[in-house]
């Protein structure tokens, strides 16, 4: 105990510079003694050459790292520059791709144009094919644009024999607000039928005259009830037919 107490108080010694011996020790990076096993007597080796030779015997060679004094802290230093990557634009949105009429084996029959139907007991698809709004039931076929004679806007004639010129009848306010490219009026028969498209004339008689129009339900050409004063007779041109298909009609992608 006696001896690592010596050794400590002559490394405080040595460390704060205490005589020719404290002033080598302090600019040495270590400190090397021999100490006397028997009565822990510590010798000091001072010289480099002394620090090379053996202790005598009896006495252990021992050394220690002298520390040295703290160096002051450093300035500090600059933060080091760092960009920041800009963000990215947001994409476009896709458009939304639109929903078309597919027929037997996935025949595309036409872009999905919404759902017609006179009650909620019946729906037919109103399907757009080749630039003209058609009227489809789920099973493939055309439907008619009109059943009765007194419903306006229906193909009307000036001869009793339905030969001539078809119009439709429209009251000024509708006729004004027609699609004359999509407009078609359907009158089917079987596995055909015949098409009309809106033409580009439209006329406004001072009075209303006899007009004649074709049963759909006997084929005979009839008085037409559904003209009044003052609507708009808007010419019809005849058109190729869309296909009738058997159905049943199924709408995708």
């Amino acid at each position: 105990m006696r001896a690592r107490a010596l050794i400590a108080a002559l490394v405080a010694l040595a460390i704060a510079g205490g005589g020719a011996a404290g002033a080598h020790a302090a600019a040495t990076s270590t400190i090397t003694a021999c100490v006397t096993t028997k009565t822990g007597a510590v010798k000091i080796l001072t010289t480099a050459k002394a620090q090379k030779k053996k202790c005598p015997k009896g006495a252990k060679k021992v050394t220690w790292n002298v520390p040295g004094r703290a160096g002051a802290d450093g300035s500090s230093g600059a933060n080091g520059s760092s960009k920041n990557g800009t963000n990215g634009t947001n994409g476009t949105n896709g458009t939304n791709a639109p929903l078309n009429v597919y027929g037997p084996a996935g025949r595309v029959l036409g872009q999905f144009a919404g759902l017609a139907g006179g009650n909620v007991q019946f729906n037919a698809y109103s399907v757009m094919v080749d630039g003209g709004l058609y009227t489809y039931v789920p099973e493939g076929g055309l439907s008619n644009s009109a059943a009765y004679l007194d419903v306006a806007g229906g193909p009307v004639y000036t001869d009793a024999a339905c030969t001539g010129q078809p119009v439709i009848t429209l009251p000024q306010r509708y006729a004004a607000t027609l699609d004359r490219s999509t407009y078609r009026y359907v009158e089917t028969h079987l596995f055909t039928a015949d098409v009309w498209r809106a033409g580009s004339t439209s006329t406004v008689p001072a009075a209303a005259p006899t007009y004649y129009a074709v049963d759909t339900g006997t084929g005979n050409c009839l008085v037409a009830t559904g003209v009044h004063a003052g609507d708009s007779l808007v010419n019809l041109v005849p058109t190729t037919s869309p296909p009738v298909l058997v159905g049943p009609l199924t709408i995708g992608p």
